[in-house]
């Protein structure tokens, strides 16, 4: 029988990796080797050379706050987004230097950011009287040290603005939610505006003549195919994050009884319909994940735990001890008993 095992990863949220190959080139030029730090925050290495994959989240915030401790450079951040180069956010970057204006950039951003991490969330603001736009940067679930990851898109969107327009374009204002230590100057050069810290939020505004300037090298039809294949990834990564998280969901509750997809759709804000609906997208349903998910912990638990066949059961949210069995036999073709002898048996 075929089985998918499931991530026990207690978060589902992701970073790109190739976003995160930028991030290590830019230490180089502090003259840290990445490598290491990699290593030290949990993180594969051999990824870096599969622009698709993707990083856990929390592990990406250890090797931020890494790499702050060994570059000494608190707005690490920044450098980031002054190098970075649009390619290495793939088909949204494609899309980005195709674009017609900067209203066309800040929404490519705005519609797609959940590309570089999934708990990335940029949304346009009009405050009244103010003719122009204001981006506004959030993360979900805590930030990176520093804000390091915002203040690296917030460098890199005002990078772009620059570069596609072929001139400096000047900000009406950055705000950032960092600790007010009153050394801005750094900030204050780069982004051309003087730069608030301790704010309630991280933005960027740009006035209206600047948002809406064309840009000399706009291709519509390239945009419209790169921004199509970043919708697709998109929906793509949403599916797999459902998935997980469901998994994780599943995990969480089964000591607890067998998890019933009401209540993790409820956990999920999700009707239950929705929810099977979500997990029928990407091929899977409530019933498989959960199936497959005691599969694998079954296996694991009999091979490489001293527990007894009851307590196994229990942990796998089997009220009734003949439905392990029964599940054991449908998985294995025998016993959970016998099932564990075969293992010792093949492991000697």
């Amino acid at each position: 029988m075929n089985r998918h095992s499931i991530s026990s990863d207690t978060s589902a949220h992701s970073v790109l990796v190739s976003w995160v190959s930028s991030i290590c080139q830019t230490a180089r030029g502090y003259g840290v080797d990445p490598l290491p730090l990699l290593d030290a925050a949990g993180l594969d290495a051999k990824l870096l050379h599969i622009p698709d994959a993707r990083y856990p989240v929390d592990n990406m915030r250890r090797f931020w706050d890494l790499l702050i401790d060994q570059t000494g450079d608190p707005f690490f951040g920044l450098q980031v987004g002054r190098e970075i180069q649009a390619s290495a956010l793939q088909g949204l970057g494609l899309a980005m230097i195709t674009c017609a204006s900067l209203a066309d950039l800040m929404m490519l951003m705005v519609r797609y950011c959940k590309i570089i991490s999934t708990t990335m969330r940029i949304s346009f603001d009009h405050p009244p009287d103010f003719k122009g736009t204001k981006l506004v940067l959030r993360t979900d679930s805590g930030h990176e040290p520093m804000n390091s990851a915002l203040l690296a898109v917030l460098a890199f969107i005002h990078r772009q603005a620059c570069s596609l327009a072929q001139h400096k374009v000047v900000p009406v204002s950055v705000t950032l939610s960092l600790p007010d230590s009153g050394d801005t100057a750094r900030l204050d050069d780069y982004f051309g505006v003087p730069v608030n810290l301790g704010c309630e939020r991280d933005s960027i505004s740009f006035a209206y003549e600047d948002t809406i300037e064309p840009y000399a090298g706009a291709n519509p039809k390239l945009t419209d195919i790169n921004a199509t294949l970043v919708g697709d990834y998109l929906n793509r990564l949403r599916q797999m994050d459902i998935t997980a998280r469901v998994g994780t969901l599943i995990r969480e509750t089964l000591e607890d009884g067998e998890p019933r997809l009401p209540d993790i759709a409820a956990k999920l804000h999700l009707t239950p319909r929705t929810l099977q609906r979500r997990l029928s997208s990407e091929g899977s349903s409530f019933n498989s994940l959960l199936d497959n998910l005691r599969y694998d912990m079954a296996h694991d638990l009999l091979m490489h735990s001293n527990l007894s066949i009851t307590e196994i059961g229990f942990r796998l949210g089997f009220s009734d001890l003949s439905n392990f069995i029964r599940a054991c036999h449908r998985w294995f073709g025998c016993t959970p008993q016998q099932h564990r002898e075969n293992s010792l048996m093949i492991r000697v």
